[in-house]
């Protein structure tokens, strides 16, 4: 499978194959969820020490700021793994068929761009918001419907 040609252009400049660039880059492991965690604790600890006694308010709490940046990152990498996820399985399925040029090919492209794939976006995003948002366990079903729902409607109009 050829890489897309942005992807291919940055790696020539940079002097690196495409698929070493991805290779490189693996999933959120745990030593990171580690590190984010002690990073969060560092920076709470740090903004206790501006609290007004007696109480525990701070003036300042760049800890949620950390904690933002982390879930924003977790639900991005779920949508860009979801559009990886469907131009794979459509270059594979459809081959270099134009998607669109039969009935057939627009059907298997809808099927495999919209519905399967964003059962990927749905599944990352409600896992990521079930710890770190303190999701109820009740809603995890009905979040998801509707993430999953939402997401393949939106990629069928796109």
């Amino acid at each position: 499978m050829k890489p897309a040609p942005f992807l291919q252009e940055e790696a020539e400049r940079s002097g690196a194959s495409v698929s070493a660039n991805l290779q490189a880059s693996p999933a959120l492991p745990w030593s990171r969820l580690l590190w984010l965690a002690l990073g969060y604790f560092a920076i709470a600890q740090l903004s206790l020490a501006l609290a007004i006694p007696p109480g525990y308010a701070a003036p300042l709490w760049p800890a949620a700021g950390l904690a933002l940046v982390a879930l924003s990152a977790l639900l991005a990498a779920g949508a860009a793994l979801q559009a990886v996820l469907g131009a794979r399985l459509v270059r594979r399925f459809l081959g270099a068929a134009e998607p669109l040029s039969r009935e057939r090919h627009a059907l298997a492209f809808l099927a495999l761009g919209g519905p399967l794939t964003c059962l990927l976006s749905a599944t990352v995003g409600v896992a990521a918001l079930y710890p770190l948002q303190g999701l109820p366990a009740e809603a995890l079903a009905g979040t998801w419907v509707v993430w999953w729902a939402a997401d393949t409607t939106g990629a069928g109009r796109a």
